[in-house]
């Protein structure tokens, strides 16, 4: 015989007087901590991912279902927000500088399972301006820049993992993941990186490119290049201000066929102290011509 508790009622004397007064100045009300979902995409509430964003709140969930989203603005988050693509979620380049940009420093951001595709050769399809952003499981498909934190922070996290990059064979400088912006904890990890062009004409072009990042961890990626030309996998310079040192690069695999080759880079910009005191460098492999 099984059975079930279907109800549990619980009883207490009730309160008056002096005592009611007093549980009613130590008991809060609750606040309810509410994130809206906001849903994009065929039969949903929203038709594009810009009306979401108009429409969102601070620290609201955006779905974006499978579809193709050729939007036609650039998609300037100006919230904290989580942005999520479930099945087959494509946003493609409409010519804007870029593809989806976070704008607000003080925010907080992720976005997950999106793949960016196409893109001119001067725009970014990921950017950001100091503010903590992670970004999961995307793919992008770039001419330029993937993924560029452009602003100066202290105390924020950007994180990159889970994802692949693909540059494409236009003559411009590229670069996969560019932090130009100094002082993040920045972490590039279990990504690939491939460049599939044997054309390209310039030798400014990388992998990654980190600039007076504290501490940053670069791990478990795969880089793999075709490029005749001068390339690097992974470049770290130190910035005024900001120790680079204690830099992680670990366990990275890097193939390349180029002649005139730099895998793991470490340098100075601009005169600025070169500082990477105990940056540990261990784990990796290497092939290729170099």
């Amino acid at each position: 015989t099984s059975a079930k508790v279907l109800e549990i009622c619980t009883y207490s004397a009730a309160l008056t007087g002096a005592s009611l007064t007093a549980a009613d100045a130590y008991f809060e009300t609750p606040t309810r901590q509410v994130s809206n979902i906001r849903e994009v995409g065929p039969g949903k509430t929203y038709a594009t991912i810009q009306a979401a964003i108009t429409a969102m709140t601070a620290g609201d969930t955006i779905y974006l279902y499978s579809a193709q989203y050729n939007e036609t603005t650039i998609l300037t988050v100006n919230k904290s927000a989580t942005i999520i693509g479930l099945g087959f979620v494509r946003i493609k380049a409409t010519g804007g500088f870029q593809d989806v940009y976070f704008q607000t420093a003080s925010s907080t951001n992720s976005i997950k399972g999106v793949m960016f595709n196409g893109g001119t050769v001067t725009s970014r399809l990921v950017q950001a301006d100091g503010c903590s952003l992670v970004i999961d499981r995307c793919y992008f498909d770039y001419s330029k820049v993937g993924v560029y934190q452009a602003t100066n922070a202290t105390g924020k996290t950007f994180t990159v993992k889970n994802c692949a990059f693909k540059m494409t064979s236009v003559a411009t400088a590229q670069i996969g993941v560019l932090v130009a912006g100094t002082g993040f904890t920045t972490t590039i990890r279990d990504n690939k990186f491939n460049s599939v062009s044997a054309t390209l004409l310039t030798t400014s072009n990388s992998f990654v490119y980190l600039q007076g990042q504290v501490a940053p961890i670069i791990d478990n990626n795969l880089f793999v290049d075709i490029t005749p030309t001068q390339f690097t996998h992974i470049n770290l310079v130190s910035a005024s201000g900001f120790t680079t040192g204690a830099a992680q690069i670990t366990r990275n695999v890097c193939i390349t066929e180029a002649v005139a080759q730099y895998t793991i880079s470490l340098g100075a910009e601009n005169l600025h102290p070169n500082n990477f005191n105990g940056a540990i460098i261990k784990y990796n492999k290497i092939v290729g011509s170099l």
